[in-house]
């Protein structure tokens, strides 16, 4: 029993001194927050960095490269491209003087027709002859050296007094462009802004758009008589009174060494220039905007 007790006291002496020493003896443990205790060690992601970089494959960052200078190609795109802000209205193209009609200064009947759409005349030369029976036959002439733009007169046909049978563009006189717009198109228009204009019979993608400037902008209102003169039509004059106040604005023309003697946004433009009269559609550019501006403000 005695042996016993002795290898049990010897077992635990060696517990003791495995443990340093007796009860008082043990070291202090430092005790530990709830937080520490939670967390436990924090790694600090920087001292591994380089690791992580090691491990990324060159793919990926390329990848990353490659977005980030097409992000970088955007905004500056967004710095350069631009929106160019325009009024658009429609035009026709006249000599600076305007078109002058020729008229009959009798009833009658129509007889010869001698000219037609883009002859040539003189001043004092034959343009058609008109039937009366009570004065016999009457000749309508050229009242000035010019082109023929306009012809209403048909052998049979009966005219009227005073009626308008040819309109003619006088000779070597310069072209522009005159168009009418509205008060609220009034706003923004400034002389000298640039001017592009399109037409039916010109192809954009191969000839492009005929260039010029604004070159005038009405104060008043056009009148009535002031667009009869100017178009040569009484008729189309009222029709356009009827749609309500209108302001005239005239566009001068940039002349070049082109085929048809005007400048154009695509080459040479056609081969020849619209004739007197060609309807077509102004772009008045009344400001230019930076995308990027719109989009950050």
């Amino acid at each position: 029993m005695n042996n016993t007790t002795d290898q049990a006291s010897g077992a635990h002496g060696q517990i003791d001194e495995q443990a340093g020493g007796p009860e008082g003896d043990h070291p202090a443990v430092e005790e530990l927050t709830f937080e520490q205790r939670a967390i436990g060690d924090v790694v600090n992601p920087l001292e591994h960095i380089d690791s992580v970089f090691r491990r990324t494959g060159s793919r990926l960052w390329w990848g990353v490269a490659g977005v980030f200078l097409l992000v970088a190609a955007l905004v500056t795109w967004g710095f350069i491209a631009e929106r160019v802000v325009t009024t658009d209205t429609a035009i026709m193209m006249l000599p600076r003087t305007g078109l002058y009609p020729v008229g009959s200064l009798e009833t009658g009947v129509i007889g010869e027709v001698h000219v037609e759409v883009g002859s040539s005349v003189s001043a004092g030369q034959k343009l058609a002859t008109i039937s009366n029976p009570a004065i016999g036959e009457i000749e309508i002439v050229a009242p000035i050296d010019g082109v023929v733009v306009e012809v209403d007169a048909v052998r049979g046909q009966v005219t009227s007094l005073g009626a308008s049978v040819f309109l003619l563009a006088p000779r070597g006189e310069p072209t522009f462009a005159i168009g009418l717009v509205s008060p609220a198109q009034l706003n923004g228009l400034q002389k000298g802004q640039k001017v592009t204009i399109g037409f039916p019979t010109v192809n954009e993608q191969s000839s492009g758009r005929l260039i010029g400037t604004l070159d005038r902008i009405g104060d008043t209102p056009v009148t009535s008589t002031r667009i009869a003169a100017v178009l040569g039509s009484g008729t189309l004059a009222a029709a356009v009174a009827q749609q309500g106040p209108v302001y005239e604005v005239q566009i001068e023309l940039i002349s070049s060494n082109t085929p048809s003697g005007y400048a154009w946004t695509v080459g040479d433009g056609p081969p020849s220039a619209p004739p007197i009269t060609s309807i077509g559609v102004a772009s008045i550019e009344t400001s230019r905007q930076s995308i990027a501006s719109e989009i950050f403000g």
